[in-house]
């Protein structure tokens, strides 16, 4: 979360998150993210955060007050259109009871017919399959659906991808470690890969 304090930013050198060090939120880290956080945005006290379009659904009646753009780039290697978008999956047992029924009703699940009937029951989403219809989706999500299928990377969220030892002790909290004291990068980032060489050097 930023509270639209921009700085100068005429030092060509100056890192990505040097830029955004003092345009933190203060204790940010403390704030509840459905409700603090949110209604924060709402109010005009924050003025940008990273967040999901389900936010919205705090206060669906000014969604057109909302509007997001691309992360800006930080690694020139991997670019600006790469972005953080977990899709829900849905997954079956190894060994099922109904291995056809199972199998027949996941299929349902990724089909046009099913994105249609949700969106005429009002839960409309960002529907992984191309040929599902985008129609009755708000312009907001029509334009994060476009934007989505622009991009050449789509990665899911750290703690789900990774080992959890990894995640929830040591990345978790160094996330909020830089959230409390965004200046130290280089100390944050040294433990960080410490821990990571000491614990993925071991079998789960």
């Amino acid at each position: 979360m930023s509270n639209g304090i921009v700085p100068d930013g005429n030092n060509e050198s100056i890192t990505f998150f040097e830029v955004r060090a003092p345009i933190w939120v203060a204790n940010a880290a403390a704030l509840g993210i459905s409700e603090s956080a949110a209604a924060s945005l709402q109010t005009n006290e924050t003025g940008m955060i990273h967040f999901g379009l389900f936010i919205t659904e705090q206060f669906a009646d000014e969604v057109d007050d909302f509007d997001f753009f691309t992360f800006p780039e930080i690694d020139p290697a991997v670019g600006a259109d790469a972005v953080d978008a977990p899709i829900d999956g849905f997954c079956m047992s190894a060994n099922p009871a109904n291995e056809a029924g199972a199998k027949e009703f996941l299929a349902f699940r990724a089909s046009p017919e099913n994105a249609a009937a949700q969106n005429d029951a009002g839960y409309t989403q960002i529907w992984t399959n191309a040929n599902a219809d985008l129609e009755p989706l708000s312009e907001l999500q029509k334009k994060s659906a476009e934007f989505l299928g622009q991009q050449a990377s789509i990665a899911q969220f750290l703690d789900r991808d990774t080992r959890p030892d990894f995640a929830s002790t040591v990345m978790i909290p160094s996330l909020q470690s830089f959230l409390q004291d965004p200046t130290n990068i280089d100390g944050l980032t040294a433990d960080i890969e410490a821990q990571k060489q000491s614990i993925f050097a071991t079998d789960l």
